[in-house]
């Protein structure tokens, strides 16, 4: 059994440096992304089981563990498979699992492999191994009006989120480079959020990075189910009542790496009346 208690070192930014740091993503097949520009520095933290709580939820904490979410999709390397079967599971269960959810659009998904074999194998991208948010609010609403630009600025005067579904597809348990999320209750996101430049191979947008403090607490999900449990996570949301951003991070040559990570998650628009 795992343990319920790991240390280990992540990657924080150690220093707001006026936004300058650059967060390079990866690219689908290769080998290792390019180096973030920045100053860095690793702390070590205790990071939780976060099975010993069954009541996470996106709107306080910003994770949540679902269980006996079973798929209908036999080969998630099959783009139609995953468009066509994914897509509809995910928008339901987010439908079901938001608070007040009333319409799912889905985005974008993003598969990741923990070893460079396999990420040039089945062209799929690197776990990210640093302290991060995917959004800001001014990406995130430049999100909405790249994707749906007509109804952007209707959707845009009402709360809107963007929330992460995240599964593995390997066919075994996570067992290495597993998943951590930082409690956002445990931080000062006004001071300890820090928005700097995201380049990809197609865009430039833009993320949040994140500054230490001990008071941050960190949990992550040993031996997650392959085709009965799901984390889904929220990187933005326009209320500010309820969390809006939660950082996460791979834990980078943590756990079995004999057995490599493979997973997909999914990026969608919630939307409420």
């Amino acid at each position: 059994m795992p343990k319920s208690l790991l240390r280990a070192k992540v990657q924080y930014l150690a220093t707001a440096d006026g936004g300058k740091a650059t967060y390079y993503a990866s690219e689908a097949g290769v080998d290792h992304a390019q180096a973030h520009d920045g100053q860095f520095r690793y702390c070590e933290v205790e990071i939780h089981n976060g099975r010993n709580n069954p009541n996470w939820n996106v709107d306080k904490e910003g994770f949540q563990l679902l269980a006996d979410q079973s798929t209908s999709v036999t080969d998630f390397q099959n783009e139609e498979q995953v468009t066509s079967v994914f897509y509809k599971e995910v928008e339901e269960i987010l439908l079901k699992h938001i608070k007040g959810a009333t319409r799912v659009e889905i985005f974008d998904h993003t598969r990741r492999a923990s070893t460079a074999a396999l990420r040039q194998r089945l062209q799929c991208r690197e776990p990210s191994a640093i302290v991060h948010n995917d959004y800001t609010g001014k990406s995130a609403t430049k999100r909405l009006y790249d994707m749906l630009p007509e109804e952007a600025p209707s959707l845009s005067q009402k709360r809107f989120a963007i929330v992460n579904l995240w599964r593995s597809i390997a066919g075994t348990t996570v067992q290495s480079s597993p998943l951590a999320f930082c409690d956002s209750t445990s931080m000062n996101v006004h001071q300890e959020l820090i928005s700097v430049k995201r380049v990809a191979k197609n865009r430039i947008g833009e993320l949040q990075m994140a500054l230490y403090s001990p008071d941050h607490k960190w949990y992550y999900f040993p031996q997650l189910l392959t085709a009965k449990e799901v984390l889904i996570f929220k990187t933005f949301d326009s209320c500010a009542d309820k969390n809006q951003f939660t950082i996460h991070t791979a834990l980078d040559g943590v756990g079995d790496v004999s057995v490599p990570r493979q997973s997909i998650e999914i990026r969608a628009f919630v939307f409420f009346d």
